[in-house]
């Protein structure tokens, strides 16, 4: 594990991201970030877990910043009160709350050579391009420091390059990790750290899909949430191999919060891979142009503008446009039939009064994200 996690910046920052902007909010959070990682970097090295971590969170904390400035900017675009609001700053909102949810709920003890030091472009920064170099006092971002413009527009589109800037790093800082967290996987041979790194791999990987269909690139965050689903398999697997088998050679049943926990993610996992599949367009196929993982050597031709690579020039083609929604129901029978097995787990810990800790918030959430999957579903057959 990643010693970083008990700093206690490091969890203040984890509670700052999901906090109101009274109370600091990602700004602040990456305040902190940013710092810890320069730290981390210099004293356990690029390729450390603890490094991988920190670049996790800040470009996290910087992704949640700008869907929270553009929820906001959308809001006061529209005209009427709170019922006229655009719908996509409505849905923007509904993943904010989804992912403030999943943070508080998810420790970062669980699932939870180049220079790292990355320059956010804020308001009066001539240099768009200019993100390495970061110098200690440097501006990282910006919260409300915007100038005041002729009108709220243009402060708007001002904020809304700012953001542009702040989400390219973001992406980087993701698929760093993304990448540093698959080598260390390959090469750790100590069973706790790899599994704790299969927790954070699909994590990360899930943000990053996130982040893609936040920016409209839907077979991006399709590609992103099929190989965090690989992982959660993964993760889920290694963790079954150490469960006693009966006299017959058959698996029991363990009831530990390590279960429940990594067997609801993959339900989750799946759930988002069917979200992700409906948002694709109707009738065209899901292509990606990122490249695909080395999983040799743990890079990625992934980049944080989504350039294509000469071998990337025609696509990777997911799914069919015919098969897509099949592909997204069938993702959505795996993620019910899990769920079943999720709920009957947790009935039986309760029913012992086991610890659950957080699982029944969780499970809740996890009710409702799979009843709007489903009507999206039907949605799509008329």
């Amino acid at each position: 594990m990643a010693t970083v996690s008990a700093d206690p910046r490091f969890g203040l920052a984890r509670k700052l991201v999901s906090s109101s902007e009274e109370g600091g909010g990602p700004a602040a959070a990456i305040e902190i970030f940013e710092p810890l990682l320069r730290a981390s970097v210099e004293a356990h090295g690029e390729e450390s877990l603890d490094a991988a971590l920190c670049r996790y969170e800040y470009g996290n904390a910087l992704f949640r910043l700008v869907v929270r400035r553009r929820g906001r900017n959308n809001g006061k675009q529209a005209e009427g009160g709170e019922d006229d609001k655009k719908p996509a700053a409505k849905k923007e909102s509904q993943r904010e709350i989804t992912a403030a949810a999943a943070l508080k709920r998810s420790a970062a003890g669980d699932d939870s050579n180049a220079s790292s030091n990355k320059r956010v472009k804020t308001e009066g920064d001539d240099s768009v391009d200019n993100k390495e170099g970061l110098k200690e006092g440097d501006a990282i971002h910006s919260k409300d420091d915007v100038q005041p413009t002729s009108s709220a527009n243009a402060k708007i589109g001002a904020e809304n390059d700012m953001d542009d800037a702040n989400i390219d790093l973001a992406l980087e800082m993701l698929n760093e990790s993304w990448e540093i967290f698959v080598r260390n996987n390959q090469s750790n041979q100590q069973k706790n750290n790899q599994q704790w790194t299969l927790g954070q791999i699909p994590r990360v990987l899930e943000t990053i899909g996130e982040l893609y269909l936040h920016r409209g690139e839907y077979a991006n965050a399709v590609d992103s949430n099929f190989k965090a689903l690989e992982y959660r398999h993964k993760a889920w697997d290694r963790l079954k191999q150490t469960h006693a088998q009966n006299d017959s050679g058959e698996e029991t049943e363990r009831l530990t919060l390590e279960d429940l926990h990594c067997q609801r993610k993959l339900v989750e996992t799946y759930a988002l891979v069917t979200e992700t599949l409906l948002a694709c367009h109707k009738g065209d196929d899901v292509v990606c142009y990122l490249g695909d993982a080395n999983e040799e050597g743990g890079a990625s031709a992934v980049t944080a503008k989504g350039s294509k690579g000469p071998e990337q020039t025609q696509g990777r083609k997911l799914v069919n446009a015919n098969n897509r929604l099949y592909c997204a129901q069938s993702h959505y029978e795996q993620a019910r039939i899990g769920f079943e097995e999720v709920l009957g787990r947790y009935a039986k810990m309760a029913a012992a009064k086991m610890e659950l800790g957080d699982e029944k918030e969780d499970i809740k959430n996890l009710v409702l994200m799979l009843v709007d999957i489903g009507n999206m579903i039907q949605d799509q057959k008329l």
